[in-house]
């Protein structure tokens, strides 16, 4: 998976308001979050952690999944 480096390299610019929306095959929601969580935690510095704790915004980032692969191979696709 290169999905864990990709989340590393964008974690930093990340907010509570953003959603994060997969089309990865076999990903799970929790895997993106907690990919998402070890990523904010391991950048030290930010302002955003208190002696290694995790700041309450991104303890549970939005992540959800769409699945279009059946609907687009019949033609009828809405995410």
């Amino acid at each position: 998976h290169i999905l864990p480096g990709v989340l590393a390299e964008v974690a930093h610019a990340t907010r509570p308001d953003h959603l994060f929306v997969s089309v990865a095959a076999g990903v799970s929601t929790g895997f993106i979050e907690k990919a998402i969580i070890a990523a904010k935690g391991s950048q030290g510095g930010s302002g955003d952690y208190s002696q290694g704790v995790h700041a309450p915004a991104f303890e549970d980032p939005r992540v959800i999944r769409v699945m279009p692969n059946t609907p687009c191979l019949v033609g009828a696709a809405a995410s």
